[in-house]
């Protein structure tokens, strides 16, 4: 590299120095990201620029950046659509993603995501994925015989067990007989979890025993 190469290099990198990612998206793409065809083109534009034309830092703010545009389209887009933006942003640019302190993951969820095979999981199993307060009472008791066959040759710890009681109770408490016999036969889940569903005074309950049987 000559020195006039070397100059007009410095001078790219100088263009961006010190730029938050509003003012480094302003300058470099400009378009409203409220679209996949104009977050994947940023994407694609913060790759070129992150190899030599911005800085680390600055690159991680703008993954932040397009993360919480990506969000900001789930009432607009389909969730299959966000799913793959936000695939294509940790491909392209995941080395670059900020370090969060791991949430704890949603045992219920992980086991949900076993109970689907690829080819039965359809748009509102990505509903689910995106936000499991949208998943239906089908996918739950679906679920749930899944974790069925999958006590009798397991044993679950506590913290899914946790996770799994909030969804029993969230079946059971709409008082839907159809739903409570089926949960109430399922006996490797009812012993896994240590449960029992009880009628109390008309209205269906889970009641979850310690080891010396008493309820809490």
């Amino acid at each position: 590299m000559n020195k006039v190469q070397a100059e007009i290099k410095n001078e790219i990198k100088q263009d961006f120095e010190g730029m938050a990612a509003k003012e480094i998206w302003e300058k470099s793409y400009n378009q409203m990201l409220d679209s996949k065809k104009h977050i994947l083109e940023y994407i694609d534009c913060i790759k070129l620029l992150s190899k030599e034309k911005i800085n680390n830092e600055q690159t991680q703010a703008v993954y932040i950046f397009i993360e919480e545009h990506i969000d900001a389209m789930k009432a607009s887009i389909k969730p299959n659509t966000i799913l793959q933006l936000k695939k294509e942003l940790n491909a392209k640019l995941g080395q670059f993603a900020p370090k969060r302190n791991k949430q704890p993951d949603n045992h219920f969820l992980k086991f949900f995501i076993e109970a689907y095979p690829k080819n039965k999981r359809y748009k509102e199993y990505t509903w689910v994925l995106m936000d499991l307060s949208r998943i239906n009472d089908d996918q739950i008791l679906h679920t749930l015989k899944y974790i069925n066959a999958w006590c009798l040759k397991n044993k679950l710890n506590s913290a899914e067990k946790k996770d799994i009681i909030v969804l029993v109770r969230k079946l059971i408490s709409k008082g839907n007989l159809k739903y409570i016999n089926q949960v109430k036969s399922l006996e490797g889940l009812t012993k896994g979890l240590k449960i029992k569903i009880i009628d109390v005074n008309g209205k269906f309950e889970v009641t979850v025993y310690n080891k010396s049987m008493r309820a809490k």
